[in-house]
C-alpha cells in the first residue's frame, strides 16, 4: 500500500507535470509527500569562494522551485516536506527514498542521453533499474 510519495522536482515542465499528476493521484487519500529537489554537483568543479557562492546560488534557486510546488500541493490540500539535498541526481533520490522509506517514487523522465535512455531518461533509467517500490514516470 502507497502511503509515502518522493516526489523528485528540477524545476522543468516535466516536473510540473509531475506535481500535477500527484495532486489528483493523491486527491482521495492520505499520503507523507516528500518534496526532493537535488543540485547538481557542477559547482565541485569549481574552487575556493567561488564554488560556496555557486551552491548558494543553486540552494536558493532549488528551494524556489521547491516552495512553487509546495504552494501547487497545498492548493490541491496535500502537506509535504520540502528537502534539498547535493549530488548525482538519481544517487540522491534513491538515498532519501530508502533514508525516508518511501513507497513511491514521482518525477519526470526526460530521455536526452543514449539510445537506452531515449525513451526514459539517465536519472529516471537509474532509479527504474534500483527502486524496488512503486514508480511513477511521467513523461
Amino acid at each position: 500500500m502507497i502511503k509515502k510519495i518522493l516526489l523528485a522536482v528540477d524545476g522543468s515542465e516535466l516536473s510540473a507535470k509531475a506535481v500535477d499528476t500527484v495532486c489528483e493521484f493523491a486527491a482521495n487519500g492520505s499520503y507523507e509527500i516528500i518534496l526532493l529537489n537535488v543540485l547538481d554537483p557542477v559547482s565541485c568543479l569549481i574552487n575556493g569562494e567561488a564554488r560556496n557562492e555557486v551552491k548558494q546560488k543553486l540552494s536558493e534557486e532549488g528551494m524556489e522551485i521547491l516552495k512553487k510546488y509546495q504552494a501547487k500541493l497545498e492548493a490541491a490540500h496535500l502537506q509535504c516536506t520540502l528537502k534539498q539535498a547535493f549530488g548525482k541526481p538519481a544517487t540522491q533520490i534513491l538515498y532519501v527514498a530508502e533514508e525516508d522509506k518511501v513507497d513511491m517514487i514521482a518525477m519526470g523522465c526526460h530521455g536526452k542521453n543514449s539510445f537506452a535512455e531515449i525513451f526514459l531518461g539517465s536519472v529516471s533509467q537509474h532509479v527504474l533499474e534500483r527502486f524496488k517500490g512503486a514508480i511513477l514516470l511521467i513523461r
